[in-house]
């Protein structure tokens, strides 16, 4: 792949995560603020984890987390991970086994970019959309049970 498709691509997804999510704009009530600490209940029990009550609520509900993109190996087209802390997997290296959080989040790009590779950002991002949870099979095989799929960028107002 050439350097300058490959940095115009970059870009796209760093507009659509900084639009897309207004970083620093003030809060909107009509978006729920939520954090990786609330998807499960605390402190975990005998049972091991339990879905926290209050993620399950909002499901089909817009939200807004801050998190760490999953750095990976080979980006799959319209997704990535977004986890807690910083993490890199390995692939081609380590195959299905990886250290990601069990609250790991799939976020699926708007669908005028599902066809896009999301190519890693580091740092932290704030991440809007609408959540689902629930168990998700993903094409590759992975199971995934907290999905957001990020809003559509929007204009900024002048």
């Amino acid at each position: 792949m050439h350097a300058k498709p490959l940095l115009l691509r970059i870009a796209a997804l760093a507009l659509t995560l900084l639009i897309g999510s207004a970083w620093g704009a003030a809060p909107d009530s009509a978006v729920a603020d939520i954090r990786f600490a609330d998807f499960f209940q605390h402190p975990i029990g005998r049972a091991g984890l339990q879905l926290n009550p209050k993620i399950r609520d909002l499901s089909g509900q817009h939200v807004r987390i801050v998190g760490y993109q999953v750095a990976q190996d080979d980006a799959p087209a319209g997704r990535f991970f977004l986890s807690p802390t910083p993490v890199t997997m390995a692939e081609a290296a380590d195959g299905d086994a990886d250290d990601l959080a069990a609250s790991t989040l799939t976020v699926f790009l708007p669908p005028t970019q599902e066809t896009l590779p999301a190519h890693y950002l580091p740092g932290r991002w704030q991440v809007t959309g609408t959540l689902h949870v629930g168990r998700l099979e993903l094409p590759d095989g992975r199971v995934s049970w907290f999905q957001l799929h990020m809003d559509a960028p929007t204009q900024a107002a002048r």
